[in-house]
């Protein structure tokens, strides 16, 4: 504890009085068990989001293969033939926008990178929102039902998640080959 009229600073910046009285009772170090925490739980997201070799190997070649790049074409919410058909582009889902207001084309690119992260959780939510309906269908032996789940979660969600992965792990190789170039000069 500190004793009054002692004054203590964070991160290089001194404390006002009522700052000061409320890191007195309860000091929050940069260390805390909270801050570790956090420290795991941003490094563990990183791993997962963060695209792997065999993602970006020969730009996307994996999802490719699944027929991503098709899948692409045909996204309600921004696909190649919707953003053609539409007068204007849907901001979120444009990167053409993200690059328009960016400062350069490596934030813009990051940017658009984050929010593919995004629309992966929000994928990966609604997989785990179907699970209890499939778990009980299965019970029942329903099979029809069964296979309706399976191919909803298909098609609504498992390929948006590998388009966003696809999508992120092609920004990575761009990102890789910007970061080469400016250490190269």
């Amino acid at each position: 504890m500190m004793g009054e009229g002692s004054s203590a600073t964070v991160h290089g910046r001194e404390l006002s009085n009522l700052e000061n009285r409320l890191y007195s009772e309860a000091r929050v170090e940069d260390e805390s068990l909270l801050h570790k925490v956090g420290k795991i739980a941003k490094d563990v997201l990183n791993l997962y989001y963060a695209p792997k070799e065999v993602e970006k190997a020969s730009n996307g070649r994996i999802y490719r293969a699944l027929g991503v790049h098709l899948f692409k074409r045909i996204v309600p919410t921004g696909g190649d033939y919707v953003n053609r058909l539409l007068p204007c582009k849907i901001p979120s889902f444009s990167l053409e926008f993200r690059l328009k207001y960016s400062s350069d084309t490596a934030s813009g690119l990051e940017s658009y990178s984050f929010t593919t992260c995004l629309y992966e959780t929000a994928h990966l939510g609604m997989i785990a929102i179907s699970m209890p309906a499939l778990v009980r269908s299965v019970q029942e032996g329903n099979i029809g039902r069964t296979m309706a789940i399976v191919g909803f979660n298909i098609a609504i969600n498992l390929y948006p998640i590998m388009l966003q992965r696809y999508v992120r792990a092609r920004i990575s190789n761009v990102l890789e080959h910007i970061s080469e170039k400016t250490s190269v000069v």
